[in-house]
């Protein structure tokens, strides 16, 4: 009747007739489905967006943005945060080097790592395309309230550490 889930050091006990999501009749009623599906809407748009406004791919702005708040950082830092493999970020970093929006470098620390930071032509851009970001998402989530829009946040930061807990523990 109970299922023992061990996290952290903390041990759950679930009753299985006492779940906490929704029943799940079909593959669109799972909370992961919903959520792919909200991305791939906002990934298409995106996409489009960036493209015909800046010139660029929604990867190579995250890219940028990462590289902007966090410089220099590090290509293995950037691929973990985006969670994506090495040939799309080595694609998107050569794409931006090549417009003159970010350097790449060896570090000074360790070669075998390479250093990632913004062009003043970059953090000009970034700040340009951040501002349309922040708008986009304004739009976004206009039919909240205020509240609301802070709970999803805090719900999404709980429901990602949880997917990174799952991740860690199923290998």
């Amino acid at each position: 009747m109970y299922e023992r889930f061990e996290k952290e050091v903390v041990m759950v006990y679930v009753n299985k007739n006492d779940t906490i999501h929704p029943k799940i009749n079909a593959i669109s009623d799972g909370l992961a489905f919903k959520l792919a599906r909200l991305v791939a809407l906002h990934e298409r748009d995106g996409n489009h967006s960036f493209s015909k406004k800046f010139g660029l791919s929604l990867n190579e702005w995250r890219v940028l943005g990462l590289a902007n708040e966090n410089e220099p950082v590090f290509f293995r830092d950037i691929r973990r945060s985006l969670n994506i493999d090495k040939g799309q970020l080595s694609r998107a970093i050569k794409q931006l080097v090549k417009k003159d929006i970010l350097v790449s470098k060896e570090s000074d620390l360790d070669a075998r790592l390479i250093e990632v930071s913004t062009t003043p032509k970059g953090k000009k851009l970034h700040d340009e395309m951040l501002r349309y970001s922040a708008e986009r998402n304004e739009i976004i989530v206009q039919d909240l309230m205020k509240s609301e829009c802070n709970e999803l946040f805090r719900l999404l930061e709980k429901i990602t550490r949880s997917s990174k807990n799952l991740i860690n523990t199923s290998g």
